[in-house]
């Protein structure tokens, strides 16, 4: 470690140095308006002229300063000394050891914080490509319809997911699903969320028929509770029978309502439910609507309602049903209109799932 000693006082300088280097201490005597060998050092030690101080500090921003005299200075001026840039006083030689050690022990603190968080940002970063892996391509179209989403996590990290695969020869699945909570912990059962949601949802009955979305969520209720994770979930559920262009969905809890577009206009599909996870006996309701050419299913997480400026929940739907009648399906459009693009991030996660049959 390295100290350098800053004093117009040349006896002064003389004790300090002889006591730094009796306490085993490289020492080097530098000027206050010396950046290069300020900078190279670990720590300084200078007088109590408040000049100096400032000097330093503006030269070196965070190598710590000890302000040294042979008695406590007044009160007034002791506070000048940390308001510009010292990180402590001694009133004696024989005190830096101690204080010198203290400064040491900080900066190792600092740097092993320093650490922890370039280490914890990296995880984040892992967690985030790991979770992006496992999102279905976007634009993705199968049998005569085309999937799009788009996610905007609140943090590196995000509670909501979405999905949409294949399940039989003539049946489409695809789900929102918005985990309670923020940050590493809700990213993490999205995870464990979607396996549990594809191993449900691809469990077909001997007939070869798949269930309906009320009893598929019934059932994912009942084994998201089995895992014990602390969460619980809102889902909106849909499956696209390719034959007969039907979809039936089924809500858990989902906010806002999803909005179904159709000729140029648009409405919201009305059916309700609890979230999984929260209850071990509940039932859900299957509702049906046929989709022609053209027409779109959008799926909003409720992060999005943040970005909409009206003093109620019921104009914020009025404004979000709006923008997504006059620009369904292009995401894009629909997040630009309503003012989530160009912006900060919001307080909550941000996600759309559009649905249209294309042919």
């Amino acid at each position: 470690m390295t100290i350098a000693v800053v004093d117009s006082d040349g006896a002064r300088v003389a004790v300090i140095l002889q006591h730094l280097i009796d306490s085993g201490f490289d020492s080097i005597v530098a000027r206050g308006d010396d950046r290069a060998t300020l900078q190279s050092a670990d720590l300084i030690v200078t007088g109590t002229d408040v000049e100096v101080i400032a000097r330093i500090r503006s030269l070196v921003a965070k190598v710590p300063i000890i302000a040294a005299a042979p008695a406590m200075p007044a009160a007034e001026h002791l506070l000048d000394l940390f308001r510009h840039g010292a990180s402590d006083f001694v009133d004696s030689v024989y005190k830096l050891r101690e204080r010198i050690d203290i400064a040491i022990a900080k900066t190792q603190d600092a740097v092993l914080d320093n650490r922890f968080l370039v280490d914890v940002e990296r995880d984040q970063e892992a967690g985030r490509q790991v979770q992006r892996s496992l999102l279905p391509k976007t634009p993705l179209e199968l049998n005569g319809y085309r999937f799009y989403h788009a996610m905007r996590p609140s943090l590196l990290l995000s509670g909501d997911f979405v999905d949409y695969f294949r399940i039989t020869a003539n049946m489409l699945a695809f789900y929102i699903a918005d985990v309670s909570g923020h940050g590493a912990s809700s990213a993490f059962v999205t995870l464990m969320l979607r396996n549990l949601s594809r191993k449900v949802l691809r469990e077909v009955p001997p007939r070869g028929i798949p269930e309906d979305p009320a009893h598929m969520l019934a059932r994912l209720n009942r084994e998201f509770l089995d895992l014990e994770v602390g969460k619980h979930a809102t889902y909106f559920l849909g499956l696209v029978d390719v034959r007969t262009n039907e979809v039936a969905y089924a809500n858990a809890g989902h906010f806002p309502q999803p909005i179904f577009v159709a000729s140029g206009s648009g409405e919201y599909l009305t059916n309700k439910g609890k979230p999984i996870g929260l209850f071990p006996k509940v039932s859900y309701q299957t509702e049906r609507r046929e989709m022609h050419q053209n027409d779109v299913l959008v799926v909003q997480s409720d992060g999005v309602l943040e970005y909409l400026k009206a003093p109620t929940l019921k104009e914020k739907e009025q404004r979000l049903l709006d923008g997504v009648v006059a620009k369904a399906p292009d995401i894009d459009a629909i997040w630009q209109g309503l003012g989530v693009l160009g912006r900060e991030p919001g307080p909550d996660d941000s996600t759309c799932l559009v649905v249209q049959r294309c042919r």
